[in-house]
């Protein structure tokens, strides 16, 4: 804002006047804070570059080069003008090293953060979205995580200050909907999210609650989920994650509805089918699917068909007739009026239509038996090589993260390690090593869950 003079009358004033506004003129512009400390709890202090530490009060601007040191039982929340928000977490140190945001100039973005000492949670603005990927990166004493669009919370922990407090330790779910990996492709498999933006998925892309995978002509996918569920989708299908929770220590608290929109898909159920089959469900808009341990094929198929067994068609919407065929355990096909037919191994049915009565077939139908990709039986579970190990009871010394949405990458010497909504990974910081945490440590997941009553509000994945 340009400076405001008020010039009176008369030559003696107006020459002071003219010589003041030369001044100010003439001095440099001050530079815009990077940006302002929104509310504190307990002593917050700032390190300012000339060396000065003094405690700062909500209002305060956070500028270029100063560190934020919270004290014992004290936390702060600064908003940047970018128009992301941060919250440091008790006994941590943040240092702003570089701090560029310029809205008409998103090719100089830049902000770098040094992460000394303890923790915190960040939702990013602006920068890292609309130009360079790179200019958004947070620094430990060994590593780097770069920022992708992300909510993340990470902990610099020493051989003392991260010790797992057994009173508060307790299984975690999949709070931010992570069901599964992707991990054999071949041809163009995309996935349609809720915010409604289609991309393609490559091997290891993550699947979410409510995602749509669709593939196309000549194209398969295979699916592991979190309980070691295998899904194969063939070519020319949709196939919806409508709901899955798992709970490693508790899988017959775990929950699956997968909804089969178009074409086909096979699958063998994994823990939370062995633990609590009645949990585990198969919808289509002509009937539900219920699972008693099992591997089984489901295809969506036109109604009134003369010869079910010999149908060779491809990519029929649901809504019409279905073929199954049952190689382990059995399932329940129940219609809409309630009707439940139960088919055991070795057995294959065609249901003709809405409410109507399942046939038993004689031998696996013809389009069965030619469905491109892997029997899911065969393909090969390594939930570690996936998902990661348990981290719940994890405590050394090194850098850990967990990502609420959007992605984040930690680097460390050559290494990469690319964690997606809903997974956490950990640097050592005494050797050269990353690790992905299929269960982050409770300490983490306190500060998560911390850090979200004080923003008071929910985060959407990018």
């Amino acid at each position: 804002m340009q400076p405001t003079l008020t010039i009176k009358a008369g030559a003696r004033s107006l020459t002071r006047a003219v010589l003041l506004l030369s001044v100010l003129f003439a001095a440099p512009a001050f530079a815009a804070p990077a940006g302002t400390l929104l509310d504190t709890a307990g002593t917050v202090f700032v390190l300012k570059t000339d060396g000065k530490k003094k405690i700062i009060a909500p209002g305060s601007a956070i500028d270029e080069g100063d560190s934020i040191q919270t004290e014992a039982d004290s936390t702060a929340r600064i908003r940047y003008s970018d128009g992301s928000q941060m919250v440091i977490r008790p006994n941590s140190v943040i240092a702003i090293k570089n701090y560029h945001y310029d809205e008409n100039k998103p090719e100089k973005d830049s902000f770098v953060m040094g992460l000394i000492r303890g923790g915190l949670r960040q939702i990013t603005g602006f920068i890292g979205k609309r130009g360079n990927q790179d200019a958004y990166q947070l620094r430990g004493a060994t590593s780097t995580i770069g920022i992708r669009g992300t909510d993340f919370t990470a902990r610099v922990c020493d051989d003392d200050n991260c010790e797992v407090k057994k009173s508060t330790s307790r299984d975690v779910a999949n709070q931010t909907g992570l069901a599964g990996k992707l991990i054999e492709i071949r041809g163009k498999v995309s996935v349609l999210p809720t915010n409604g933006v289609r991309r393609d998925l490559v091997i290891g892309s993550a699947i979410y609650q409510n995602d749509l995978i669709e593939t196309t002509a000549n194209s398969h996918a295979s699916i592991l989920f979190t309980d070691e569920t295998r899904v194969v989708l063939p070519e020319n299908s949709s196939f919806r994650v409508g709901n899955y929770r798992y709970l490693k220590n508790a899988p017959e608290k775990g929950q699956v509805l997968f909804n089969l929109v178009k074409g086909a898909f096979r699958i063998v159920t994994g823990l939370i089918g062995k633990a609590a089959p009645k949990n585990v469900a198969i919808g289509t808009s002509t009937a539900t699917i219920g699972v008693r341990g099992t591997t089984f094929d489901l295809a969506c198929v036109p109604a009134g068909l003369a010869s079910p067994a010999n149908y060779s068609g491809t990519g029929a919407l649901c809504g019409e007739g279905l073929l199954t065929s049952t190689r382990d355990g059995a399932i329940s096909i129940t219609t809409e009026d309630g009707n439940s037919s139960v088919f055991n191994a070795g057995q294959s049915a065609y249901l003709a239509g809405a409410n109507q009565t399942p046939q038993i077939l004689e031998g696996t139908p013809v389009f069965i038996q030619q469905l491109p990709g892997p029997l899911p039986e065969q393909i090969l579970v390594d939930i570690p090589a996936t998902f990661g190990i348990d981290g719940s009871s994890l405590s050394a010394s090194g850098l850990f993260v967990t990502v609420s949405e959007g992605r984040v990458i930690i680097s460390q010497g050559a290494s990469t390690l690319l964690l997606n909504a809903g997974e956490s990974g950990f640097a050592s910081g005494s050797t050269n090593q990353l690790q992905r945490l299929n269960t982050p440590p409770i300490f983490l997941r306190e500060d998560e869950r911390e850090s979200q009553q004080i923003f008071g509000f929910r985060t959407c994945r990018m």
